[in-house]
């Protein structure tokens, strides 16, 4: 069993937030300004399986922030990104 002290304080500042990583990858959003258009972003397939799902993350992002649509798939080559 795990023990542990919960401790309750008045008038404890909140810590200074931190920002995450960024990103090693930079993606173009902004050259798939119209419908139809891609990028491919060629990796090794063990790479691209291990990044897929951080690049679908940030498409979702991107797409909720500027009102577009993308679909993120595994390729031969790496990883497509298309503007739908």
């Amino acid at each position: 069993m795990n023990s542990y002290s919960i401790k309750v304080r008045d008038d404890v500042p909140i810590p200074q937030g931190t920002t995450g990583p960024r990103p090693e990858l930079v993606i173009p959003f902004e050259e798939l300004n119209r419908k139809g258009k891609s990028i491919e972003i060629e990796m090794p397939a063990d790479e691209a399986r291990d990044r897929v799902r951080a690049i679908r993350l940030r498409a979702l992002r991107h797409s909720r922030s500027h009102d577009r649509e993308y679909t993120v798939r595994l390729t031969d080559a790496g990883i497509g990104i298309w503007r739908k």
